[in-house]
């Protein structure tokens, strides 16, 4: 992994961390997101920090690069975020529907 991925995920994982607690402190943002995007924000530190985990995964998995395991986990984790996502908004909309919920 490229000393420039390895800068670019740590400064990432720090400018995510700020923007979370900013957001908390503004009460923008609910605890069980921002718990998850702080995991997220040490996920992307660790791998940052470690390159060597990224390496052993991508051997365990058969990927040929690192860094194409690091955006495969990257993009795993932000489709996981967007189903969960997905799957409350089609909650809220069946809610306003059956008229438990307004406007």
């Amino acid at each position: 992994m490229s000393t420039t991925l390895r800068t670019v995920l740590l400064i990432s994982s720090v400018v995510t961390a700020a923007w979370v607690l900013r957001r908390i402190r503004k009460n923008g943002v609910k605890q069980e997101d921002a718990l998850y995007w702080i995991c997220f924000s040490v996920m992307l530190a660790v791998l940052g920090s470690f390159p060597d985990i990224s390496f052993i995964m991508a051997d365990i998995l058969g990927i040929q690069s690192p860094a194409n395991f690091l955006f495969l986990a990257i993009i795993a984790i932000l489709l996981e975020k967007l189903l969960t996502l997905s799957i409350q908004i089609s909650l809220l909309e069946i809610m306003m529907f059956c008229g438990l919920i307004s406007r």
